[in-house]
């Protein structure tokens, strides 16, 4: 339990631009979307398996943190905390339960 966060921390210690990370089981081909999203839909719960990290440190690139905001009457960009999201899409209890029927 927990080894899945565990990589996707580590992944983004290691460099700061990433945003988010989308952690899946070796049955899952990571250059396949639909395979991505699947896993994605059919293998998280929300609460459990979606965790945001806040007042991290994030790409100067990265332009989505910028808000508009009224100061003295006068509109200015300022630039918010930079958040980061973790997605554990693997499987949590028999396999056998995630398992694709087979057609035909």
């Amino acid at each position: 339990e927990g080894q899945a966060v565990q990589v996707a921390l580590a992944m983004m210690a290691a460099h700061k631009s990433l945003k988010r990370v989308i952690v899946v089981d070796s049955d899952v081909d990571v250059y396949d979307y639909e395979q991505l999203m699947r896993a994605v839909v059919q293998r998280t719960y929300p609460p459990r398996d979606f965790i945001v990290i806040g007042n991290v440190l994030g790409s100067s690139l990265d332009h989505s943190n910028l808000a508009l905001v009224e100061i003295d009457g006068e509109a200015r960009r300022v630039r918010l905390p930079y958040a980061k999201m973790i997605i554990d899409a693997t499987i949590k209890g028999p396999r056998e339960l995630y398992e694709r029927p087979k057609f035909g």
